[in-house]
C-alpha cells in the first residue's frame, strides 16, 4: 500500500488511542467527532491533549480517567448544543 492510500484510511480507535496516548473511549469520540480525516482527528487529538496538560482534574472516586471525563464532558456540551 502507498502512503498516499495509507493516509486515506480512517483510524480504529485502538490504534488512534496508541498513536495519540489516550484512552480507547477518548479516542472513539474524537474520532466520532471529527470523521475519518486522519488530518482533522490528528489535530483534534493534539488539541485534546492539550487541554487535559491545562486542565487540573484530579481522579474521580469511581477513579475515571480525566481524558475520560474531559470527553464526556465534551461529549454532553455537543449534546446540549444539538438537541
Amino acid at each position: 500500500m502507498r502512503s498516499s492510500e495509507k493516509t486515506k484510511l480512517a483510524y480504529t480507535a485502538a490504534e488512534f488511542a496508541e498513536k495519540h496516548g489516550l484512552t480507547v473511549k477518548a479516542a472513539e469520540i474524537i474520532l466520532s467527532m471529527n470523521g475519518s480525516s486522519r488530518v482533522a482527528c490528528d489535530a483534534a487529538a493534539r488539541a485534546f491533549k492539550k487541554r487535559l496538560r491545562t486542565d487540573n482534574t484530579a481522579m474521580t472516586e469511581n477513579d475515571e480517567k480525566p481524558a475520560d471525563i474531559w470527553a464526556r464532558r465534551a461529549c454532553a456540551g455537543i449534546a446540549r448544543a444539538c438537541f
